[in-house]
């Protein structure tokens, strides 16, 4: 399970069974944790976080596809997990659901302003401290973008995440005022892809099965470019990560040699000592004074 500095941890449950993470990573320069989720159209999913040893109020803000998906906030001295299910007024919830990703080849799609293709395919979770405030209505339940993708942004995907059918819900939900008060103490990054892409890419290990009497055409799916490039990054920081260490622990070494390394002056036997001076009884050398400009 995704975890950060033994205090906070996060995770995704998928129809309400805990999904599986792949090649969880922690990078403490970025203060983030990533890992891959397989996702399953049409099912909902909801996203959990809990406090373990911080101390101080939070709120942990959900991004879906780079939209705001909403949040909660864990008060100070509390050691609690919450759940973030869907954007909610307070009174009803519109569930996370991840569903087909349309694509076209029409270039009036490029590059649409209510669209941000770079972060499809993630889920964040960004923890920072906050000072509450008072309580206030909740907002309109706004749905998120529903129209295709052209082909060059869709970068292969095949899913994104809308918002599931409104729910009221059992029991009114408080929503108050939050001010931040403090920089992100960690991301929690989750990207999702169908299983069978994770397999196909060396994420998610394959399923074998045992022969079938009857032959049958294998289904295949091809390493996805996008995907690919990700891993090769991933890798990529994991090595950058290693080889920063290493380097600050030789440079550390280094600096310690220095400074136990003490030179040695063979003295002069022409050189002749100086003459100490000396100094005149009941004299010392006079405390600076602070003065006034006026």
């Amino acid at each position: 399970m995704p975890q950060w500095h033994n205090q906070f941890r996060a995770w995704l449950t998928i129809d309400g069974t805990e999904a599986e993470e792949y090649l969880v990573h922690t990078s403490q320069q970025e203060k983030s944790v990533s890992c891959w989720v397989a996702s399953e159209l049409g099912k909902r999913f909801s996203v959990h976080w809990e406090n373990i040893s911080y101390q101080g109020t939070t709120k942990g803000k959900v991004l879906v596809d780079g939209r705001s998906g909403g949040g909660r906030y864990i008060c100070e001295g509390s050691r609690q997990s919450v759940e973030s299910a869907g954007r909610t007024d307070g009174f009803s919830l519109r569930p996370y659901v991840f569903q087909e990703l349309a694509s076209t080849d029409d270039d009036t799609r490029l590059d649409l302003a209510d669209t941000n293709t770079n972060d499809l395919g993630l889920i964040q979770l960004i923890i920072y401290p906050v000072a509450i405030g008072g309580e206030h209505p909740g907002k309109e339940l706004k749905p998120l973008p529903q129209g295709p993708i052209h082909e060059r942004d869709s970068k292969g995907l095949t899913q994104r995440i809308q918002l599931g059918e409104c729910e009221a819900l059992k029991k009114p939900a408080k929503m108050s005022t939050v001010t931040r008060t403090g920089p992100d103490i960690v991301r929690f990054c989750f990207r999702y892809r169908p299983i069978d892409v994770l397999r196909a890419n060396g994420i998610a290990q394959p399923v074998f099965s045992s022969p079938s009497p009857t032959p049958s055409r294998p289904f295949t799916t091809s390493p996805e470019p996008d995907i690919k490039q990700d891993r090769d990054a991933y890798e990529d920081e994991c090595t950058a990560v290693r080889l920063r260490e290493q380097l600050k622990a030789v440079e550390a070494r280094i600096s310690s040699r220095q400074i136990d390394a003490k030179p040695r002056v063979k003295p002069d036997p022409d050189c002749r000592p100086a003459k100490k001076v000396k100094r005149e009884s009941g004299w010392a050398r006079p405390e600076p004074e602070i003065i006034a400009l006026t």
